[in-house]
């Protein structure tokens, strides 16, 4: 076979005829496809509107029960008792498979049938039902005597239907007259719809299943109008018959791809003769085997062709993360197809004057030939939206991440060498905090960037055992009562002196020891946690702090909630907030993460809601304790209704998720006395207090329980 592969590359004849087969295969096999469809949905229309006549005179019979009780109790009300009720029922038909009830003024059941059901269903109290929705279906019905249907739903199921008429007595309201019927009834051999060509279900309106198997999406659906109920009747082709119509169809078309195969391959069998192995041994030299595109030596080459030519280009780094974790979590073969997935998704987007290369590894490098960076910039943000969202490759669906450093020729480089390593420079100065994960060249900040190793071999000798945790009270909004504090990271040298806290955290996430300090903080904070417990027995404050999105991963949780069980807490909420602004990777690793920290009692909170790109089905999916608003959020609500409509949405999914909101940055009277709009809410800032240590937040405390006394 490899030998036929070599003439496709280098015989245009045996191209051209290998070519107009495919596509007369392809129109074959289409013609076969479209006639399956036809006859398929054909078919199932005849049947399906077969299936809703004979389901529409089902609920019709139960409809006309209700008549004949509703006629018989208007004319023979006096006197009637229970016995009397079962001769009716049977005499109009009863079967035992369906209950029926009347129930009178107080929602008592006056008559049950079957008898031996009486017992159970005089339980029932149709003015108790707790669904709103259909207490006001209940009250309309009772006002225009109208006939009601009603589901009782179980796990997305109806495992119950109830068709309910109001019974009126001398014009004055009785009672429910109430059948309920068992779905599975409908499937019995005596009621059942049978078909040699479909399959058939019942389904609401809304989609839960009540008789049949699958979900309403697998089936061909027609509406059966009941009293102003839907009640979606669905029929989905039978596999069996599928399979042998397909057949018919594909046999000829498979006969036919055999002939034609047949024909080419006796026509070239001698041409393979002509040519030898020097074809397959280009293709190796300048192709990459598990991408498919061009290697590291076509990259030198043509890149040094260009520079010959002096064309002006761009030279853009890309480094694809997040493989590594693929690879050890479904192995090579399924990470490198989702690898051809992902290069052929930049490659769709890139134009004529653009080439991709494999670096290595998960490193790959495009030329683009332009003059003008802004048409750099679009194509750039054209490949970043592509990581926006999951990948899917198999049963593989990830979260990549992606950085592009750019560098240009002539200015930015002369070799080939000094462009890939300045562009490579400028894409390992883009932190996961960066929303733009694409950066152009600059040599001031590379050189900036260099000037930080002095810095960051200072902080890496620091012991940071000697960082401490400031408490920063969070407060309820209309009572001014402490409700709890963030711990905030305090950093020090060996001998006493302040640093830039947020500079040392960036240096010790670019060095790899980050976990370490969160994970003494958070020790640190259970320190503070059995203290605030000793010093105030009767209250009961939590405690949270924000660890950086490099320590979130398996190693870290099983630390941190190994030293809860240890700390043996009487009371007081633990929680570890997760900025928003963070890149997560692979959410669905994180959110078993933060599913494990909750299960432990470990509690979890968005911070600095509003400066990423989280989504409501995104935080639904994990146990949220408390949703902080940013700052620049609540100190601009005077003159931004954006602001001021967006802490009303937040109040209303805080409900939603029963979860806490919590706005920072409240510097101000005014803006305290604005939040005192929205019950329910808490705040932070420097109004109440700064971050201050352990033992100036028990003074906070003491004043805060002494003003509240008063």
């Amino acid at each position: 076979m490899k030998k036929y592969f070599r003439l496709l590359k280098t015989n245009k004849r045996f191209r051209i005829y290998t070519l107009l087969g495919i596509l007369s295969w392809v129109i074959l096999v289409t013609l076969s496809i479209l006639f399956i469809q036809r006859d398929i949905s054909h078919l199932v229309d005849n049947e399906t509107e077969k299936l809703l006549h004979h389901y529409q005179i089902e609920f019709e019979k139960n409809d006309h029960q209700l008549f004949l009780i509703e006629t018989y109790f208007n004319e023979n009300s006096v006197g009637m008792d229970q016995d009397e009720f079962l001769t009716l029922v049977e005499n109009i038909g009863g079967n035992d498979e369906i209950k029926y009830i009347i129930l009178d003024h107080s929602s008592e059941a006056q008559f049950v049938y079957p008898a031996e059901e009486f017992s159970t269903l005089i339980q029932i109290n149709t003015m108790e039902i707790s669904n709103p929705y259909q207490r006001n279906e209940l009250i309309n019905s009772i006002l225009d005597r109208s006939m009601l249907y009603q589901y009782e739903i179980v796990d997305e199921r109806v495992i119950t239907i109830f068709i309910r008429k109001p019974l009126y007595i001398n014009d004055e309201f009785y009672g429910f007259i109430t059948i309920a019927i068992d779905p599975y009834y409908l499937s019995n051999e005596d009621v059942v719809f049978t078909s040699e060509y479909i399959n058939s279900a019942l389904f609401t309106s809304e989609g839960e299943i009540i008789n049949g198997s699958g979900v309403i999406s697998d089936y061909e659906t027609q509406k059966l109008e009941l009293d102003g109920t839907t009640i979606n009747v669905g029929g989905s082709i039978d596999y069996a018959f599928t399979v042998i119509l397909s057949l018919q169809y594909f046999t000829f078309t498979l006969i036919t791809t055999f002939v034609m195969i047949v024909s080419i391959l006796y026509i070239f069998k001698d041409e393979d003769k002509i040519y030898t192995l020097t074809t397959d041994l280009d293709y190796r030299q300048n192709f990459d085997s598990e991408t498919e595109l061009f290697n590291i030596e076509r990259l030198y080459a043509d890149v040094k062709e260009l520079i010959r030519q002096e064309e002006h280009f761009f030279l853009a780094f890309v480094n694809i993360v997040n493989l590594k974790h693929i690879n050890e979590k479904f192995g090579h073969f399924m990470t490198t197809e989702l690898l051809r997935k992902t290069t052929g998704l930049i490659k769709r987007v890139l134009r004529n004057n653009s080439e991709m290369y494999r670096y290595g590894g998960d490193e790959y490098v495009i030329t683009i030939k332009s003059d003008t960076q802004s048409e750099i910039t679009n194509m750039m943000r054209r490949i970043t939206n592509i990581f926006e969202n999951d990948i899917s490759s198999g049963n593989i669906r990830a979260r990549l991440g992606i950085s592009i450093g750019i560098a240009s020729y002539p200015g930015q480089g002369k070799t080939v060498e000094e462009l890939i390593k300045n562009a490579h420079l400028s894409s390992m100065q883009i932190s996961r905090y960066d929303k733009d994960v694409f950066k152009y060249y600059e040599a001031d900040k590379i050189r900036n960037a260099s000037s930080n190793e002095d810095f960051d071999k200072m902080v890496a000798g620091l012991n940071l055992e000697l960082f401490e945790v400031f408490l920063m009270p969070i407060i309820d909004v209309q009572t001014n009562i402490i409700s709890g504090f963030e711990c905030l990271t305090r950093a020090f040298d060996d001998f006493g002196n302040t640093l830039p806290t947020e500079e040392v955290v960036l240096s010790l996430e670019r060095n790899g020891r980050i976990q370490i300090l969160d994970e003494i903080v958070f020790n640190k904070m259970l320190q503070i946690m059995r203290r605030i417990n000793k010093e105030y027995p009767e209250e009961d404050y939590f405690l949270s702090i924000n660890a950086s999105a490099l320590s979130i991963n398996d190693e870290y949780i099983k630390n941190v909630t190994a030293a809860y069980k240890q700390a043996r807490l009487t009371k007081g909420q633990i929680v570890l907030e997760l900025t928003e602004s963070h890149q997560v990777e692979d959410d669905e690793y994180l959110i078993t993460l933060f599913n494990k920290l909750n299960d432990q009692g470990i509690k979890v909170a968005i911070d600095d809601f509003g400066t990423g790109y989280s989504s409501l089905s995104y935080i639904s999916k994990f146990p949220v304790y408390a949703i902080k608003i940013d700052k620049s959020y609540v100190k601009d609500y005077t003159t931004n209704t954006f602001n001021q409509t967006l802490l009303m949405t937040l109040k209303s999914i805080a409900e939603v998720l029963k979860c806490k909101l919590v706005a920072e940055g409240v510097d101000s009277v005014e803006t305290l006395e604005y939040l005192k709009g929205f019950d329910g809410l808490f705040y932070q800032g420097y109004l109440f207090s700064k971050g201050v240590p352990l033992e100036d937040a028990f003074a906070l405390i003491k004043n805060n329980l002494s003003k509240n006394e008063e």
